[in-house]
């Protein structure tokens, strides 16, 4: 019992993290220019929050705060800076030229910050800066031709604050040897710029020409072509570069074949040592098909994450992405469904589809591993095979679904280890927390998670085998394995926690909310975890505790509610395991199978009612996923590029996916709204250019304090401009909780394209800004 005890306090410490002082990743000094007009007049350190107060160049003050982000704290802005979140208050009263004044300081800290993780990146990767620093160009590899008659010749780290660079030469040179370069930078799209534009701009830079170079023949065409090519070019842009990267990803899906055939050779050991009951076996594949076609049709495939990620989804799941606080099992494995099946977008979903179906076997051989009773591992595997939490994130982009699959895969084989000392089973075992581990953030406490299985559930002998040769063995490897990870996460803004604990609502619990989990199924895990209690406490025990831990951690990273659900889907597999015990109850206190048979009948008859009750909850589809179908079936129809301007919200969370764009043909220079917005200036556009109207164009961050947005932007650009629809499309609303909305948040919301024809008035559609 005292091991038990002390399973709660372990899991208290893996929860806890404390965000770094505010004053001390700011570096802003008395002087320090913001660039809009003012400068930083003093700063104040504080242990909770930095003060700093800012000076405009026609004279006044206006004080600023700067803390640790909470939730319902009333901000000007949250932005991360050097790993942590933080938020930007006034500290003051409104006053005369505080917008302008915290606008300011916001942007200089996304510069700071930008310039500042590119510069510790480029000092951990040393010569790996291609790869690992450079989000736009890492689909090309150096002597690769970005532009007729230029190669890529190199990319680096340079300026101050330091930002990434490209050097491009003509290829008719030797790229080893000297010559005329033509250079290319890479700006942070909210941090100051040299006037006269970007060449083109994606979700977080605006690139342009610098240095001499660029002043060679026809380098600035050749730099606006490699920048439209990099950022909105045709799909051959986007190949897997020869990098460390693309080789790790590459390894992370052939690692998941190997464990799949280690699994299988254990399993197969087992089944030979003591075959399984032919109703074990059979009820298990029944469950598992079972599974598979209600994510392949009641789970929908479809973009259930916030709203504003679905062009980062797309991005980062199919494309080249930094490696990041995600991980990267979840890229490995879409990229490489894609290669084998060359699918668009819908490979993301079905990837997580089947992933999510194996969920289903995982945790019910993990239950037996522990039990030993395939009655109960049969309800374990019906529990997440109709847990209606589940089946909403089965087939959505989430990577918390890899994640939920491979602990359990890791935990069912390192049982398997313990009792039969297979090096099989080690070795899987050690592949599938390193897969588990690259999914989410939140996956570093599945390590901890299984130690505390063999210290809950087995001999006191089975603790000294974790310290056998064999086992830290596997320890270096998983260490082996996790140090690209480890790195990575370490060098992640936004990758420790942001919250605290306090102010916790029955709604932020997924698993005890009746709007998420239904009553029946509640009352099956009531019944199995007071029968564990009673005849099984050191497996109910670990898995109570490991629940309720993976639920606090993800408490303490954030509360919106997308958020709270898919998160806590980790828990779900010891949720099964507390439901598994329903089993045995109605099972031990009844004679005759046939009663037996009856009431294992009719505790699956409750999981399936509240499947049946929760089908609206399951099939429901964010409006974010809508605008996705509208762009996606109006691709098409669009007129051809190249050269062509599309006006869109093309940098920030909610911008255009232009990839989808792409994949059908269509090439583009985009023309960013969301500069536009925050310049307070409209485009010069000619007849013929695109405007995107998205959801964009309805919704704002600048709820708490006024100030220039992308609806704004959207208005002045429709009424200076005649619009002819091109594919138009009315989303119902409302909009999800949270989302602030311009107008009348229940909607109908009017999205789609249009074709520019002319300037209202009867003008030529080109013409200055405005």
């Amino acid at each position: 019992m005292t091991r038990i005890a002390l399973l709660p306090a372990l899991a208290a410490l893996a929860c806890a993290a404390a965000p770094d002082p505010a004053g001390a990743v700011l570096g802003f000094g008395p002087g320090h220019d913001l660039g809009r007009g003012w400068t930083v007049r003093s700063t104040s350190p504080g242990a909770a929050e930095t003060e700093v107060r800012i000076a405009g160049d026609s004279g006044g003050t206006v004080r600023a705060l700067i803390a640790p982000s909470r939730p319902g704290r009333r901000t000007f802005d949250r932005t991360a800076s050097l790993d942590v979140w933080y938020e930007v208050a006034p500290g003051d009263p409104p006053a005369d030229g505080l917008v302008a004044a915290m606008s300011a300081l916001s942007d200089a800290i996304r510069a700071a910050d930008d310039g500042t993780m590119a510069a510790r990146l480029a000092a951990a990767a040393g010569t790996l800066v291609d790869p690992l620093v450079m989000p736009l160009v890492a689909p090309l590899g150096k002597g690769d031709e970005v532009a007729p008659g230029w190669i890529l010749h190199g990319a680096a780290v340079a300026g101050s604050p330091p930002v990434p660079a490209v050097r491009l030469r003509p290829s008719a040179s030797d790229p080893a040897a000297s010559g005329p370069t033509a250079d290319l930078l890479l700006l942070p799209v909210h941090g100051p710029r040299p006037t006269g534009g970007c060449l083109a701009t994606s979700r977080n830079y605006c690139l342009l020409p610098a240095g001499e170079g660029a002043a060679l023949p026809g380098a600035t065409d050749a730099l606006a072509t490699a920048a439209r090519h990099v950022v909105a070019g045709d799909p051959e842009a986007h190949r897997e570069p020869g990098s460390l990267r693309a080789a790790f990803r590459a390894g992370l899906a052939a690692l998941f074949v190997v464990l799949v055939g280690l699994t299988i050779a254990v399993l197969a050991g087992f089944a030979r040592a003591t075959p399984p009951p032919w109703w074990g076996a059979a009820g298990l594949a029944a469950l598992t098909a079972l599974g598979a076609a209600l994510r392949w049709t009641l789970s929908p495939w479809a973009f259930t994450h916030e709203f504003f990620h679905v062009a980062d989804a797309i991005d980062g799941l199919l494309h080249n992405d930094v490696l990041g606080p995600y991980g990267e099992t979840v890229p490995a494995l879409v990229r490489a469904a894609r290669a084998l099946s060359g699918g668009d977008e819908g490979v993301i979903f079905a990837t997580t589809a089947l992933l999510a179906a194996l969920t289903v076997p995982a945790v019910a051989l993990l239950d037996l591993a522990v039990a030993r009773r395939w009655d109960r591992a049969l309800l374990a595997g019906a529990f997440v095979c109709l847990l209606p939490l589940h089946l909403r994130f089965s087939a959505s982009e989430s990577y918390h679904v890899p994640a939920v699959l491979f602990g359990p895969w890791a935990a069912a084989l390192l049982v398997a280890w313990l009792d039969s000392r297979r090096p099989a089973a080690l070795l899987g075992a050690t592949v599938a927390l390193a897969l588990a581990v690259q999914c989410r953030p939140e996956a570093f406490l599945l390590a901890p998670i299984l130690l505390l299985l063999v210290a809950a559930t087995r001999p006191r002998r089975d603790l000294a085998a974790l310290v056998s040769p064999p086992a830290l063995g596997a320890a270096a490897l998983l260490g082996a394995l996790l140090s690209v990870r480890i790195a990575s996460f370490g060098e992640s803004a936004g990758s420790r926690a942001i919250g605290d604990l306090g102010g916790l609502r029955l709604a932020d619990f997924a698993l005890l909310d009746p709007a998420v989990t239904p009553w029946t199924t509640l009352a099956v895990v009531a019944a199995g975890t007071g029968w564990g209690a009673w005849r099984a406490r050191g497996s109910t025990a670990w898995a109570a505790v490991s629940a309720a831990a993976l639920t606090l951690l993800s408490l303490h990273f954030f509360r919106n509610e997308v958020y709270v659900q898919r998160s806590q889907a980790l828990a779900v597999p010891f949720a099964a395991m507390l439901a598994a015990g329903a089993a045995p109850l109605a099972t031990d206190l009844l004679r005759g199978r046939a009663a037996r048979t009856a009431a294992l009948a009719a505790v699956a008859a409750l999981l399936a009612a509240g499947t049946v009750t929760h089908a609206g909850y399951v099939e429901a589809v964010a409006i974010a996923h809508r605008e996705f179908e509208v762009v996606r079936d109006a691709a098409p129809s669009l007129p051809d590029g190249p050269g062509r301007p599309l006006v869109a919200a093309t940098s920030g969370l909610a911008r255009l996916p232009l990839e989808v764009v792409r994949r059908h043909g269509r090439l583009f220079d985009p023309v960013d709204l969301a500069i536009a917005a925050a310049e307070g200036t409209i485009p010069a556009l000619p007849a013929g250019a695109v405007y995107w109207r998205g959801m964009a164009c309805y919704l704002s961050d600048q709820a708490a304090v006024p100030g220039p947005s992308v609806p704004a932007a959207c208005a002045r650009l429709e009424a200076t401009y005649n619009l002819r629809p091109i594919s138009v499309a009315a989303l119902p609303g409302p909009v999800e909780p949270g989302l602030r909305v311009e107008g009348d948040p229940a909607g109908p919301f009017e999205v789609g394209f249009f074709e520019i024809v002319g300037r209202s008035g009867g003008g030529p559609a080109a013409g200055g800004s405005e």
